[in-house]
């Protein structure tokens, strides 16, 4: 019985340490380039930019935000059910991937 509940004791630690999967966020800097009706342009590091969704639940002060802010770098996390861009200044704005938009490079 004990070599039993070491083995589980082991796999139970090793998924804890290790987690279940691949990463849950990605993160990084990027700029605002553009804002249009609900969405933005993010540059991100790397050079690619990429249309995001202005959360539609608060669209008037993220497009606001968003206005403020072209240009000015921001910390970036996103993950599947949404993402945020913080700026220097402290405001931090929510966005979702625009499932419509084409790919930019």
């Amino acid at each position: 019985m004990g070599i039993y509940r070491v083995i589980a004791y082991g796999a139970a630690a090793a998924v804890l340490l290790a987690g279940c999967g691949g990463q849950i966020a990605k993160t990084g800097h990027a700029r605002i380039i553009g804002v249009g009706c609900g969405v933005m342009t993010l540059q991100y590091a790397d050079g690619k930019k990429k249309l995001k969704r202005i959360d539609p639940d608060n669209l008037r002060a993220g497009t606001k935000m968003a206005l403020e802010n072209v240009g000015k770098p921001g910390k970036y996390v996103e993950t599947t059910q949404g993402s945020t861009l913080t700026f220097p200044c402290g405001d931090t704005m929510n966005y979702y991937e625009d499932t419509y938009a084409p790919e930019e490079e």
